[in-house]
């Protein structure tokens, strides 16, 4: 049995090398088949089912570009990456624009046919999200819906507690936590939060303001929350205050807030009026990054961006300030 495997081991090895000599391409599948083990497998997004992300390709995978309203990410750390504004509460938008923005907030046992009306209908929105308290941070899948039915995912902070009263360092905390787990998930910053009940005053106004933000509330309370309510009361309450650049709060799990979406979007259209996202309804005004809308006078990096693109290294040395302080 010895003799007889020794010319078997050296014929098998001659065929082999033939092989390897004749046709390269099975030394490169079993090499790309041997690297493979080391390489960390590009995982599809499960947004849209695209694969845009972190490839040996990408040299610098956390460069940001500003798109129209909002700041498009995918490095990991995003603390500091938008430019100060100046302190502002936002009411209403563009007044010259006969648009209404439809704002929906929380994220507590949403309603998802809301979903699915506003993406048939084909109308953009804006949804204020809370990052914990079993919103973003514990269903994802609400966080993508929303962001594959039309919706901008704004910030609604961490706990939705009432931040008056509350230190400085709470209040920014409360802003990122919330931020890094949309942004993870969407890839996209705007630059509005809202706070619980829409309460602050002007320190609250001033620490976002510091970190990029627009506190945005709203011109017309849908009256979601109010327990028995009737839907004609909410849609004819809305109707009577609108406004060219009115935007209006809804609750994810409000009262009626389906029936009277469904009955509303008819009735602003009919009026001439076009229902569509907060940042849309903020165009042509100093509250978006891109176009008229310049950083505030404290910011560093105030007519400097090349192409709407922040640089790499100014990003750097404004999270490191931010830390600081």
């Amino acid at each position: 049995m010895e003799r007889n495997s020794k010319p078997t081991i050296l014929i098998c090895l001659l065929i082999l090398l033939a092989l390897t000599l004749f046709y390269p391409g099975v030394s490169k599948v079993s090499e790309q088949q041997g690297s493979s083990a080391k390489l960390s497998p590009q995982k599809e997004l499960p947004l849209f089912g695209i694969k845009p992300y972190l490839t040996k390709e990408l040299k610098e995978p956390s460069s940001d570009r500003i798109a129209g309203p909002k700041l498009i990410t995918f490095g990991g750390q995003i603390v500091g990456k938008l430019p100060r504004v100046n302190p502002t509460l936002i009411t209403r938008g563009n007044p010259n624009l006969e648009r209404v923005a439809i704002t929906i907030d929380d994220g507590w046992r949403p309603d998802m046919r809301i979903l699915s009306f506003l993406k048939s209908s084909s109308v953009p929105f804006t949804a204020f999200l809370i990052g914990g308290r079993e919103v973003a941070e514990s269903h994802p899948e609400l966080v993508r819906a929303i962001k594959e039915s039309g919706g901008e995912v704004c910030n609604h902070t961490y706990s939705h507690f009432v931040m008056v009263g509350k230190p400085r360092e709470f209040v920014v905390r409360e802003i990122w936590k919330a931020q890094e787990i949309i942004t993870s998930l969407t890839h996209e910053i705007y630059p509005y939060v809202r706070f619980s009940g829409g309460v602050c005053d002007k320190a609250i106004i001033d620490w976002a303001a510091e970190q990029g933000f627009w506190v945005a509330n709203w011109t017309v309370d849908s009256l979601d929350t109010r327990k028995g309510i009737r839907t004609e009361e909410q849609v004819n309450h809305i109707a009577e205050n609108l406004c060219p650049g009115a935007i209006i709060l809804f609750h994810f799990g409000g009262y009626n807030t389906f029936d009277v979406l469904s009955r509303l979007i008819p009735v602003l259209r009919s009026k001439g009026y076009k229902p569509t996202s907060l940042s849309e309804v903020l165009e042509g005004t100093p509250y978006r990054l891109e176009g008229k809308a310049k950083p505030g006078k404290h910011a560093e990096e105030k007519g400097k961006e090349e192409e709407g693109i922040l640089p790499y290294r100014r990003l750097l040395e404004r999270l490191s300030r931010s830390t600081k302080s």
